[in-house]
Order: structure tokens, then C-alpha cells, then sequence
């Protein structure tokens, strides 16, 4: 128990010492963790605001972009006769 007591009193002495070098450790701490929050906050934003944007347009949408897509999973370059199975299916499609 003393040896505790005598570690406290070191450490407050320690950084009643050195002030300064003491603020700015806290400071520095306080700016990386604000700066922190901030970012993780604008990234939610972003995020939920995308999300909201892509729920205005509907449940039953398909994005089609001309040429080829990079090689990833789930991607494929499509044929004529995928693009006719897909203009009989769906009416009233603008295609160019």
C-alpha cells in the first residue's frame, strides 16, 4: 500500500513539474479523439445519406453502364441475347 502511495505522489510530481510538456500530452490525446469522432461522424453521414438516396429510387431498379465491367465477382459483360430477354421482360424501356 505504501509503495502505491508513493508511486501517486512521484506521478503528481512528475507532472506538476512539467506542465507544459504535460498540457500538450493531454491536448494532443483530446484533438485525436475529437478528431476521431469527427471523422466517423462524416462517414455516417455520408453513408446514410446514400443509403436514403438510393431508397427514393425504388426496390425494382437495374443500373446497365455500356462496355465492359472489370473482372469481379458478380459481373459479366452482356450479350444481345441477355439484353433481348431483359427488354421482353421489362416494358416501357428506354435503351440505347
Amino acid at each position: 500500500m505504501r509503495m502505491l502511495l508513493e508511486i501517486r505522489r512521484q506521478t503528481l510530481s512528475t507532472l506538476w513539474a512539467h506542465k507544459l510538456r504535460s498540457f500538450l500530452t493531454m491536448f494532443g490525446i483530446a484533438w485525436g479523439v475529437g478528431s476521431l469522432l469527427l471523422l466517423v461522424g462524416l462517414g455516417e453521414g455520408f453513408r446514410s445519406g446514400n443509403k436514403k438516396q438510393f431508397n427514393e429510387l425504388g426496390e425494382n431498379v437495374l443500373f446497365i453502364w455500356g462496355g465492359r465491367a472489370p473482372a469481379m465477382n458478380g459481373s459479366f459483360t452482356m450479350s444481345s441475347t441477355i439484353k433481348d430477354g431483359i427488354k421482353r421482360f421489362v416494358n416501357g424501356t428506354n435503351w440505347r
